[in-house]
């Protein structure tokens, strides 16, 4: 394993943070009588693509001490669990902007993620 940077570290936990403290804030306006759940929503996906496709990669090559030496494979870099995030949330994403309810699924894309939070981390 090779060193990984503070600032890689701390940009990982603070993307990924990010993105679970608005899915929360999302799944929490089930509660709200005036709910801004499509907002909230392409805000959650701002931090989990950043994460996903950018800063999680990034993190990975470092990790595996890939930087400047030779090319790494794809499958070492995007792994499932930093796409996991950004997925739920983009098929939810579309439930939510077509449904009539869209509160409803805004808890449940926030609840799917606090499962795979739990579990793949």
């Amino acid at each position: 394993m090779g060193k990984v940077p503070t600032t890689m570290k701390v940009l990982l936990f603070i993307t990924l943070f990010a993105g679970l403290l608005l899915a929360v804030r999302t799944g929490l306006e089930y509660f709200n009588p005036q709910p801004h759940t499509k907002k909230l929503m392409l805000f959650t996906i701002i931090p989990f693509a950043l994460y996903g496709f950018f800063v999680s990669p990034v993190y990975k090559t470092f990790e595996l001490n890939m930087v400047g030496s030779q090319f790494a494979n794809p499958t070492d870099l995007f792994t499932l669990s930093s796409f996991s995030y950004f997925v739920v949330w983009t098929l939810f994403g579309l439930i939510i902007f077509r449904s009539s309810n869209p509160k409803l699924w805004g808890l449940v894309a926030s609840i799917i993620t606090l499962v795979i939070a739990i579990t793949l981390h």
